[in-house]
């Protein structure tokens, strides 16, 4: 269970409407089934994919494998965006649970335009 399956819990945590957290909600917990579903393993069926990356200093290389069975993909495929660490940010709940100094004028335009922004 996440923070997006209690909606009035989001909307009092991010200090938002119910109505501009349902949307939210929906969208986040809409990524997390993708996310599910792209860790499953082609090969071996297990939902065990995740990123590997290499410990060069320098230059890192990333791609896909399994837990498992050691399968191995290349991770630029679209069938695993959902498992890119960046794929499911809010940014809406990262504010407000921080208190780093944001610039944010009029925090409900900032939500609205947010929400714009995942439903396009």
């Amino acid at each position: 269970m996440t923070i997006y399956s209690d909606v009035t819990k989001y909307a009092k945590e991010c200090g938002i409407t119910l109505e501009q957290a349902k949307v939210r909600c929906d969208h986040f917990l809409k990524l997390n089934d993708e996310g599910e579903k792209a860790r499953v393993c082609p090969e071996c069926q297990q939902q065990s994919l995740i990123i590997e990356h290499s410990d060069c200093e320098y230059s890192s290389t990333s791609w896909i494998q399994c837990e498992e069975c050691n399968f191995t993909d290349d991770v630029n495929k679209e069938q695993y965006v959902a498992l890119q660490h960046w794929y499911d940010f809010d940014d809406v709940l990262a504010i407000a649970c921080t208190e780093m100094e944001t610039g944010i004028k009029d925090w409900n335009k900032f939500v609205e335009q947010s929400n714009q922004d995942l439903t396009k």
